[in-house]
């Protein structure tokens, strides 16, 4: 009988470590600020495991996971600007001060998301457990220790890049509006309307949300999408001007 032989596997490639995008939840501003400084993210899932082997068994152990968890081993320097004064990157103030709490007050929320092909993406909150690491005086100020999760992650979509367009309204119409989609959701514009009257009106889409667009300009005005998107028009009722019609192009 002819034994299987494992195929020849030098021509398939392989994929860098450490590709992680990492964001922590800044509650005061509500948005997600860069954690920048970091040098290892090591996310490890820890199962609990039990033996549910009997007497049955042949003296063989049967392990099954009756639990599981989430860890994060991390690792990085204390990086911010230093204008005269030096000050902790935002999004790394908020892990740092956080180690020194207790209670929910130790807890921070993460997301992060391979920036490669590879698929994972998650969102969880976790407590903190990291200290600043000793050093010489020609040594940069390192940190480091482990972030533990609570509760299952949340699988989530990869963030996407910022998007910009250029908006016009040509023709000069007096009258009329002209409709705005960002996934599938449209909000109608006056025709005279400015740019905080439209970055109000996209705000308002379940598809945008508040804090997540900006408007800018006048006459071409420019959008800008935080979490990305595409911006079309439609069908409008501009009327008066010289043949008014909306202009939209991708930055």
């Amino acid at each position: 009988m002819a034994v299987l032989k494992p195929p020849n596997s030098n021509n398939l490639t392989t994929v860098a470590a450490g590709q992680y995008a990492v964001q922590i939840w800044d509650a005061l501003s509500s948005s997600w600020l860069w954690l920048n400084g970091i040098s290892k993210f090591e996310p490890k899932n820890k199962a609990k495991l039990e033996d549910d082997s009997d007497i049955y068994g042949n003296n063989w152990e049967s392990q099954i996971a009756m639990g599981n968890g989430l860890e994060i081993g991390i690792e990085g320097m204390v990086k911010g600007e230093d204008i005269g004064t030096f000050t902790t990157d935002p999004g790394l103030a908020i892990l740092l001060a956080a180690r020194e709490e207790t209670g929910t007050d130790n807890l921070v929320k993460l997301r992060y998301w391979r920036h490669d092909d590879l698929p994972e993406a998650k969102e969880a909150t976790f407590t903190v457990d990291i200290s600043l690491s000793g050093g010489k005086p020609n040594e940069t100020q390192k940190w480091s220790g482990t972030l533990h999760g609570r509760g299952r992650p949340d699988t989530i979509a990869k963030p996407a890049a910022p998007s910009s367009f250029t908006l016009e309204v040509k023709g000069s119409p007096t009258g009329g509006n002209y409709p705005l989609t960002v996934g599938g959701q449209t909000y109608s514009a006056l025709f005279s309307a400015n740019d905080a009257a439209i970055q109000s009106g996209l705000a308002g889409l379940s598809t945008v949300g508040a804090g997540n667009v900006t408007v800018t300009g006048t006459g071409v005005m420019t959008v800008t999408f935080a979490n990305g998107g595409t911006l079309t028009s439609g069908t409008n009722t501009l009327t008066g001007g010289t043949s008014p019609s909306v202009a939209i192009t991708a930055l």
